[in-house]
């Protein structure tokens, strides 16, 4: 039960994780295009 529990808190930490990592990377290519 509890590593079940974990197991899904992990899921959800690398789901957020990527959805930050996405947006910046798009922040960085809107800056990138606005500075050429």
């Amino acid at each position: 039960m509890i590593s079940l529990y974990n197991r899904e808190k992990m899921i959800v930490l690398s789901i957020e994780y990527t959805i930050i990592f996405n947006l910046s990377m798009e922040k960085n290519l809107n800056i990138r295009v606005t500075y050429l």
